[in-house]
């Protein structure tokens, strides 16, 4: 096999992933009564319903650091709040790229698990699909990223893009499970 058949395996594989990882993600979600999506165990960030939003947030940062790389040519970029030069990230949900995705808030998420759940969709969708944009040689090719306090660049790529969002569901996962568990200690 080339090195070239092997990429694409690679990246398709690593897709397949993501993928798995969003479904095991709403399969979580899903074992959470609508009268828990509002708990918020002390110490934690998100409520359950909140915790959608968080993950939804990720993608579409993600999706807009993407395609701002895309836009450089792979050359220098800067996140929102990095003074200097180079392109810069600002997260905006408007970007073209990100532009009609779904967008509620997280006190929205926990009323409206449905709504939650279609844009968690809608962002997943879009980033693996401009993943899948990627020449297959432009999958691992890394940009130099300024992300915020950074006085460095930090070598940012499709692939590590795809391997940080795939570590976030695995992430909230267990989390969602455990905050149900200590929701329904709690009901007695």
């Amino acid at each position: 096999m080339d090195e070239t058949a092997s990429n694409i395996i690679e990246r398709e594989i690593a897709l397949a992933d993501f993928d798995h990882a969003r479904d095991d993600f709403v399969d979580a979600l899903g074992q959470v009564p609508d009268e828990a999506m509002g708990y918020k165990p002390e110490g934690d960030d998100y409520t359950i319903g909140g915790i959608i939003m968080h993950v939804v947030g990720s993608m579409r940062g993600y999706a807009t650091l993407l395609g701002r790389i895309r836009e450089a040519e792979f050359e220098e970029v800067r996140t929102a709040g990095d003074p200097g030069g180079g392109a810069v990230v600002e997260g905006d949900p408007t970007a073209d790229w990100v532009q009609g995705l779904p967008s509620i808030s997280p006190e929205e998420a926990t009323r409206n698990r449905q709504a939650a759940i279609d844009s968690l969709e809608a962002a997943h969708d879009r980033l693996a699909a401009q993943l899948r944009e990627l020449l297959h040689e432009d999958f691992s090719r890394q940009a130099p990223v300024y992300y915020p306090g950074a006085t460095e660049t930090f070598p940012t790529s499709g692939a590590d893009i795809l391997g940080w969002v795939l570590d976030h569901y695995l992430e909230h996962i267990p989390q969602v499970q455990q905050m149900l568990a200590q929701w329904q200690k709690e009901q007695g």
